[in-house]
């Protein structure tokens, strides 16, 4: 069974962590990658928070975050090239994605992008997140299982719907403003708190996605399937890590009725840092990416570093 991964996406705006997210999804399993541009949205028919910012209006995400600062140094054609030689090395496909109301406006439209990704996509599965979301398999256990493996028992179960929950963690841009490092690996500072019914995903078969001709974009929250089981997983089978934590989310927290009643701490959580050590790195020096820009990016002693990960790894079987 094939997995794959659909998202909508401003370039801009994730261009700095698109690779590693894309080679991490390829680690645990990800087939293909569906990458809706959504270039110019005004974001209009999406949730409120890009009432007063978005990136084609001021430069800034739905969190206030300067993008256009934050990537000044690369120019359109420099990140259009970067897209380009993604697409080349990886199995990513990029989607212009600008559908418009009777303004001219671009519309995010997500949901409708879901469900054109379902009717073009060649693979079995396909999971709808963002490209701050990392898919954590096994979170408590030393080494993951990889999705096909965990597909292969919703199958046998006639589970055609899995609803994923979240782990929040610390906001990617801040990290990045704070040490200049466009990757999640040495994120570790976690909120601890139920997320219950609070920004769910979900992963389907493709052959039984219900295209609801009502939907509305938040609807990519509760994606639904036209017959089949439906399960919520639990966090520690597969959920996924969310990179969103920054002081508009956290304003957000405070002021949501439901969720800011809910307990809360801050914690270190370090499961996908050290993946990056056993999982990660072993999976790009293996081979199978080593034309990729990725692979030649990686320091001389992160190389060996993996290559010892792999060897241990390899003499405990």
């Amino acid at each position: 069974m094939k997995f794959g991964i659909h998202t909508v996406f401003i370039p801009r705006e994730n261009i700095l962590f698109l690779e590693e997210w894309i080679v991490y999804h390829m680690s645990i399993g990800a087939e293909a990658f569906y990458l809706y541009d959504n270039t110019g949205s005004t974001a209009k028919d999406a949730d409120t928070m890009h009432v007063n910012n978005n990136i084609a209006k001021n430069g800034k995400n739905r969190f206030g975050i300067d993008i256009a600062k934050l990537t000044a140094k690369l120019s359109d054609i420099e990140i259009m090239e970067k897209m380009v030689s993604l697409a080349h090395w990886y199995p990513v496909h990029f989607i212009r994605w600008a559908n418009k109301d009777s303004a001219g406006n671009i519309l995010y439209d997500q949901y409708k992008s879901c469900a054109n990704c379902v009717s073009l996509a060649e693979t079995d599965w396909l999971a709808f997140i963002d490209i701050d979301e990392f898919i954590v398999i096994d979170r408590s256990k030393q080494t993951p299982r990889k999705i096909q493996e965990l597909i292969g028992g919703w199958e046998a179960e006639g589970i055609t719907k899995v609803t994923i929950n979240q782990v929040k963690f610390k906001d990617r841009f801040v990290h990045y403003a704070e040490t200049g490092e466009n990757s999640i690996k040495n994120i570790t500072e976690s909120m601890q708190v139920d997320t219950t019914d609070w920004g769910q995903k979900c992963i389907l078969s493709r052959a039984h996605f219900f295209n609801d001709p009502k939907a509305r974009n938040f609807f990519i929250h509760i994606l639904d399937v036209t017959s089949g089981k439906k399960i919520v997983s639990s966090i520690h089978e597969i959920g996924f890590n969310h990179y969103n934590l920054n002081p508009a989310q956290l304003k957000w927290i405070e002021s949501d009725p439901g969720i800011s009643k809910r307990e809360r701490k801050m914690v270190q959580d370090t499961v996908v840092s050290r993946r990056f050590l056993t999982s990660f790195l072993p999976f790009v020096s293996s081979g199978v990416l080593k034309n990729s820009s990725l692979f030649h990016d990686i320091h001389p002693v992160q190389r060996v570093a993996s290559e010892e990960a792999q060897s241990a790894s390899a003499s405990k079987d």
